[in-house]
């Protein structure tokens, strides 16, 4: 049973990191220190391609990490296997998403999860927005009891807190200056944007690296910025130079996509005038 204060504690660490980002991997160690988990992660996945990676993850071995936003994502059985029940809102175990008898021999449990000793997950649905699901996890230690009913009872309550941080960052980030000045409404649509981009320039995202391929990107501008996986960092504005020179001229082939192009053109020819980088969000 987990006390009122314990939650209490957790739901004012949710809106401290809601006005400070840096405060989120405080919140998310003491949410699995809670649980008494090994692992805990604030995660993406996308339900069409089957790929994913983590937005924050802690107690874990960062080469783990790794490997599974390049490659273990796709084999992630909990997530093929429990797609149905990744609604918003719900909290489930892993052995609710995926039986035993389907996890023991796949390649995901042998291969990523039995190697760190990890066993037994809980999963928090946060959102589902088209194909992309974004939940909090947390993994504990072979070694451990199974996550229980007061468990998932201590994560439901949570779960609120968590979507209203969720809405409000992107309040938030929506008044800030980052990259798409306006933002494209988000990872989705920055990922779609890319993909029919990389198709046009004659290569599939998927071949590449980080996105489950083997493919090696080049330190070219424009494919430094299509390599951004998780839409960090930032870009030059003598790269933003050379990347709004293709921009323009692709624009017109993707006329769907003309809105997008347009913030991108537009953040980019601002990046050249003052001299200033462009930040992703």
């Amino acid at each position: 049973m987990y006390s009122q204060r314990t939650i209490l504690d957790l739901v004012d660490h949710i809106y401290d990191a809601v006005e400070d980002e840096a405060l989120w991997p405080t919140f998310l160690d003491t949410f699995a220190h809670v649980l008494r988990a090994q692992v805990g992660t604030l995660y993406i996945h996308d339900l069409r391609t089957q790929k994913g990676g983590t937005e924050l993850v802690t107690g874990m071995d960062p080469a783990y990490n790794k490997d599974y936003r390049a490659y273990y994502a796709s084999k992630n059985v909990y997530m093929t296997q429990g797609k149905a029940l990744l609604v918003a809102g719900n909290v489930m175990t892993s052995e609710e998403l995926c039986p035993d008898e389907k996890v023991l021999p796949s390649e995901f449990y042998n291969e990523w999860v039995r190697p760190q000793a990890l066993r037994r997950g809980l999963n928090g649905v946060l959102f589902n927005e088209g194909s992309l699901a974004g939940s909090i996890g947390a993994i504990r230690a072979r070694a451990v009891r199974p996550f229980c009913v007061d468990d998932k009872r201590f994560l439901r309550a949570l779960i609120p807190h968590l979507q209203r941080a969720v809405r409000l960052r992107r309040r938030i980030a929506d008044l800030e200056v980052h990259f798409f000045g306006e933002r494209i409404s988000g990872y989705m649509s920055f990922h779609n944007f890319r993909e029919t981009w990389t198709q046009l320039l004659g290569f599939d995202l998927e071949d590449m690296q980080g996105f489950g391929g083997t493919r090696p990107w080049t330190n070219e501008p424009l494919q430094c910025f299509l390599s951004h996986s998780d839409c960090e960092g930032e870009i030059s504005w003598q790269d933003a130079e050379q990347i709004l020179a293709r921009a323009r001229e692709d624009a017109p082939k993707l006329p769907d996509l003309n809105w997008a192009f347009s913030v991108l053109i537009r953040a980019c020819e601002a990046a050249v005038a003052h001299k200033l980088p462009i930040s992703f969000c």
